[in-house]
């Protein structure tokens, strides 16, 4: 009797063992455009306009997250989207953000870009820098052929580097270089977010 309740608690703890590394390999999370703008100079522009992206993964729309700062570098403002759901995710090898962005907007060192506060071992805060987009590796995009795929390495793109095991608090996309973006498969860890609520596997319609 021992030696089968030995044997059902080792098969509990190997299951909820495989369910921490599935939750880590697919994470859930949104995206929700975001305006940083304290002096209301109403030159930011942060959504998901329905006709404005790659194909969706419903194949029946094409949304795309759209980004616009219509000011002087010098302006207090950023245009952005906030990623929800991965607070808590442990940093691991390998793991990566990115972007598909049209060929026909901006992609300089600091726009568009990944800021990641996380928890470090000692408790305290870190933040990175993660990009920007000029700063990745950019590849052709699988699904439009006016679009690029950028991605970044957590530790090898990033300032300074993440540490693994670090514990993300919080993930913001921006853009605060003026110009004028569009988005879509924003990602985390290989899942991607083509529109405001959803991500999933990487979409295989085209438009």
């Amino acid at each position: 009797m021992r030696s089968r309740s030995f044997t059902n608690l080792w098969a509990a703890l190997f299951i909820a063992a495989a369910s921490v590394v599935a939750s880590a390999q697919a994470p859930v999370f949104s995206v929700a455009p975001h305006i940083f703008d304290p002096y209301a100079t109403g030159a930011g522009v942060a959504k998901w306009p329905k006709t404005s992206g790659e194909g969706d993964s419903d194949c029946q729309t094409s949304f795309g997250l759209r980004l616009k700062k219509e000011a002087p570098l010098s302006t207090y403002l950023s245009a952005g989207a906030i990623l929800r759901g991965l607070e808590g995710q442990a940093v691991l090898a390998n793991d990566t953000l990115g972007f598909d962005i049209s060929q026909q907007s901006s992609c300089t060192g600091g726009s568009p870009r990944f800021n990641v506060i996380y928890a470090l071992p000692d408790g305290n805060d870190g933040l990175s820098f993660v990009g920007g987009c000029a700063n990745g590796t950019i590849t052709a995009s699988t699904q439009n052929a006016n679009w690029n795929r950028v991605t970044f390495d957590l530790q090898t793109q990033a300032n300074p580097s993440i540490p693994l095991g670090a514990v993300i608090r919080s993930v913001e996309l921006l853009t605060d270089e003026p110009g004028h973006y569009s988005l879509d498969n924003i990602m985390f860890r290989g899942v991607f977010a083509d529109k405001e609520n959803t991500a999933g596997p990487v979409p295989v319609c085209a438009f």
